[in-house]
């Protein structure tokens, strides 16, 4: 009878090469992990381009007429500065002061951007909101 000699798996030289097999699976699953991570974060960005977070220079050609920032209303006047982009991507703005109501404000800003009534609707809704929200936060100043 002939014996066959096997591999011994108690020598240190398996035993590393069984440790760093071992290594190298968790790795690669901590790896796969974080990528799966990283897809589902940055895809829901993916569709559309972000704005951009700090202010971007635009010549004065390209700019809004609506509001000359120079001529702003007094600060015992003034509330708040409602901005509105259109598809284009051209910029409008709206000084909102003390006194205006949203349904008048709405339906100026809507005729001259040829909105429709559902959207001033929704418009003079959102801008009376806000309105109330300033006026309730100066009278708990």
């Amino acid at each position: 009878m002939t014996t066959k000699t096997r591999l011994n798996m108690e020598h240190g030289f398996m035993q590393s090469i069984i440790r760093n097999q071992l290594d190298r699976d968790t790795y690669d699953k901590e790896m796969k992990a974080r990528a799966g991570k990283k897809k589902t974060s940055s895809s829901f960005s993916a569709g559309r381009a972000k704005k951009p977070d700090i202010y971007t220079y635009t010549p004065p050609q390209a700019r809004s007429h609506d509001v000359d920032h120079q001529k702003l209303p007094s600060a015992d006047s003034y509330l708040f500065t409602f901005q509105y982009e259109d598809e284009s991507g051209k910029l409008f703005h709206l000084v909102v002061k003390r006194g205006d109501e949203g349904v008048s404000l709405a339906k100026s800003f809507g005729e001259q951007r040829n909105f429709d009534a559902s959207l001033v609707d929704a418009l003079s809704r959102f801008l009376q909101d806000e309105i109330d929200k300033h006026m309730a936060d100066d009278r708990n100043s």
